[in-house]
């Protein structure tokens, strides 16, 4: 997934473990890659 958004495995690390958070529009390519979609409060 990192090589797909261009960017590196211990950010999308970072992701996983809540130590940081995606901008909306990676939010939005991630849910893109795995097929589904957003919904934001």
């Amino acid at each position: 997934m990192a090589g797909i958004l261009t960017t590196s495995y211990s950010v999308i690390g970072k992701y996983e473990c809540d130590e940081v958070i995606p901008s909306i529009e990676v939010a939005k390519n991630i849910a893109k890659i795995l097929g589904t979609t957003l919904v934001i409060f």
